[in-house]
């Protein structure tokens, strides 16, 4: 199920996505495809590709290099043929609806969904020359509608809706709190795999024709080397495609089809049902440092030291090289960072240092699969490949670069429902990364830190009555 936010400057990145699935997708082998596409008005008029120019939302089924439009039937009747319809592709409830439709009518041993389309991480502004929409908000962005936020989609969907593969095809998807949120047993919208770049992402978004070649009636071993898996790559039937080597593939193509084009993409694979070992480990660690920090206040300053300043940065960082948005973007990989701290004998204690390498093991059963390159020095396969906020900036600093880095500035990062609490769109919250181990302490009288978004807040947000932005 191809969830195609294309109501923006990518259409045209999003309809060569298609015509890609048209080409390697083969009809009657084992599997079905369907897209949900939103077009913007007054980008293109291609008629090639789905055989027909329009700039509202339709719903199509691809069958090799067949396009059959859909109705929407009960489950999504605003769609069909000779239905104008224009989608919010930013409302959950659209969302909702397309996966109902798809696991109704097309039912299937295995479900993958994959989103097309700007991503921002776990929730960002965006800034756009839309008068219509000034906050874009995480994921399938829409100009004349709005964006999904991480935690609005597990609020309006159910596990009813979930898959057992999530797929972004966009920017600074590749979060541990994403990761967090859409993990099995969260008690909503889950998925046992998702696939995620924790960088910006080129608009050629990934090879879906060499994905889908990959996928045959009869298993076939090529010449070329696999170097996500090992050995030769193979063509698998659907009957023998797990959920894994599926995944495999889609990193493996993706290299394939960057190298010698691009040495600033990477693409993941992470096993959500690791995630939770991870989270774990973290807020372990956090607690035990903000102990120590109560009496050796300097560690702050050591913690911060490994990941840099924007002069010099030492974490693998994920932000966006070209414009230097590290204030915007302050993503960083979590297993280079804590490794950093595991092996730094002069700051931290045997305990912290143990603890930190327990954080390390923990991300590296998190991350199948990984790949880089070249931009991405000292970047290890199947270890990197995942990013975590790490806010930097004392609130007494009113430089740019301060501000931006300081917590205030991500207001979204938050365990409560905020578009109930707080009149500016952008702030949403709902982070189940933020939630679980967090004790709200409306007064702050005990000054505990339950998990790491309690260490942010601790450090990073200034001591008001209110509770201060986070």
């Amino acid at each position: 199920m191809l969830y195609s936010s294309a109501d923006n400057d990518l259409e045209l990145a999003l309809l060569s996505d298609i015509q890609e699935i048209k080409k390697g997708a083969k009809d009657n082998n084992g599997y079905s495809v369907i897209v949900l596409i939103d077009r913007h008005e007054g980008l293109s008029s291609d008629k090639s590709v789905l055989f027909e120019n329009f700039t509202g939302t339709k719903l199509f089924q691809i069958k090799g290099s067949k396009v059959i439009e859909l109705d929407g039937k009960d489950i999504f009747p605003e769609v069909g043929p000779k239905k104008d319809y224009e989608a919010n592709m930013g409302d959950p409830e659209n969302l909702k609806k397309f996966i109902q439709y798809g696991k109704t009518y097309f039912p299937a041993e295995k479900y993958a969904l994959i989103f097309g389309g700007h991503g921002d991480g776990a929730v960002k502004k965006r800034n756009t020359t839309s008068s219509a929409n000034t906050y874009k908000r995480s994921i399938a962005q829409d100009d004349t509608g709005d964006r999904l936020f991480t935690g609005e989609i597990t609020k309006h969907l159910t596990s009813d809706e979930s898959v057992d593969l999530i797929g972004f095809d966009s920017c600074y998807m590749g979060s541990i709190e994403l990761a967090y949120q859409f993990r099995p047993g969260n008690g909503s919208f889950s998925a046992q795999i998702m696939i995620a770049s924790p960088a910006v992402e080129w608009g050629n978004g990934w090879q879906y024709d060499e994905i889908f070649k990959r996928i045959t009636g009869s298993p076939t071993k090529t010449d070329q080397s696999d170097d996500t898996l090992g050995g030769n790559e193979i063509s698998i039937t659907p009957e023998n495609l797990d959920i894994l080597k599926f995944a495999a593939i889609f990193i493996e193509e993706q290299r394939d089809s960057t190298i010698g084009q691009s040495d600033s993409q990477t693409l993941s694979a992470y096993d959500l049902t690791k995630v939770a070992d991870a989270k774990i480990a973290i807020d372990t660690f956090s607690i035990a440092l903000f102990e120590e920090f109560k009496t050796y206040p300097a560690i702050k300053i050591a913690y911060e030291s490994h990941r840099g300043d924007k002069n010099t940065i030492k974490t693998i960082p994920y932000y966006d090289y070209e414009y230097n948005h590290i204030g915007q973007y302050p993503y960083f990989d979590v297993y280079d960072f804590y490794l950093r701290i595991s092996n730094d004998t002069t700051n931290f204690s045997e305990n912290l240092r143990n603890l930190a390498k327990n954080i390390t093991t923990a991300v590296d059963e998190l991350v199948l699969y990984s790949y880089a390159g070249s931009y991405y020095s000292n970047f290890t396969e199947g270890k990197n490949g995942i990013h975590i906020l790490i806010p930097q900036g004392d609130p007494a600093d009113k430089s740019d670069y301060a501000v931006y880095n300081h917590l205030g500035y991500y207001k979204w990062y938050h365990p409560h429902d905020l578009s109930i609490l707080d009149s500016d769109p952008e702030t949403y919250g709902l982070l189940k990364w933020c939630q679980d181990s967090h004790i709200a302490d409306a007064d702050r009288s005990t000054g505990q830190v339950e998990n790491y978004f309690e260490l942010l807040d601790a450090w990073y947000d200034e001591y008001t009555p209110t509770g201060g932005y986070n």
